[in-house]
């Protein structure tokens, strides 16, 4: 069955049963190997829109995954828009990153003379990278998610508190990202140029 046959009879269903919940599909490039470390960035922000969310073809190798989406269909339309845009953000400040990283790497561990063994090093922080970025744009959002619910009311507070993630799951999230690059960080005497925050607006 295609993802628009899929689709089709997904919102059919839905109508029939008076359920405003659908199903769309956003296609992840596994370019470079880094596929999953993308997945996973976008991951952490369809969940910030309360999506439930699973990945087709989540494996090491360099094929496209594809993140399957069931949420309202207005949370689909804006993570359609929203998706391609912090997507390319993610991917632009990651090589931004680990440019100056590399450079750090290579006078921090002279005794890595091989290109090939430095890279490991690169391709780990490159990929950390991607994924704190799609934390720390999920947190944005889930943030200013939370003031809209709270100006609106306990009502509206009362239907999505269930799809809010919690504090301590997003601070866990954020402190294992940041451990994570801290250990792929070189010790050095000079501080590397802090992230540009995502723009989600």
């Amino acid at each position: 069955m295609s993802m628009a046959t899929t689709q089709a009879t997904s919102t059919e269903t839905a109508e029939h049963r008076g359920c405003p919940v659908d199903v769309d599909h956003y296609i992840v490039p596994g370019t470079g190997g880094h596929g999953r470390a993308r997945a996973d960035g976008l991951l952490a922000v369809t969940r910030a829109f309360g999506c439930r969310t699973a990945v087709y073809g989540y494996d090491a190798t360099r094929n496209d995954k594809f993140l399957i989406m069931t949420a309202t269909r207005s949370v689909l339309d804006a993570l359609e828009i929203l998706l391609p845009s912090i997507a390319a953000q993610m991917e632009q400040a990651a090589r931004d990153a680990v440019t100056g990283y590399a450079t750090l790497a290579r006078r921090a561990t002279p005794e890595l003379a091989s290109k090939a063994q430095r890279r490991i090093l690169v391709t780990q922080y490159f990929r950390a990278f991607l994924r704190g970025y799609g934390t720390a744009a999920a947190e944005t959002i889930s943030t200013r998610r939370t003031a809209v619910i709270r100006a609106s009311g306990p009502e509206l507070a009362s239907i999505l508190t269930a799809t809010e993630p919690g504090p301590t799951r997003r601070s866990g999230a954020i402190s294992r990202t940041a451990s994570s690059c801290a250990l792929r960080t070189p010790v050095t005497g000079q501080g590397s140029k802090p992230a540009r925050r995502p723009d989600v607006r």
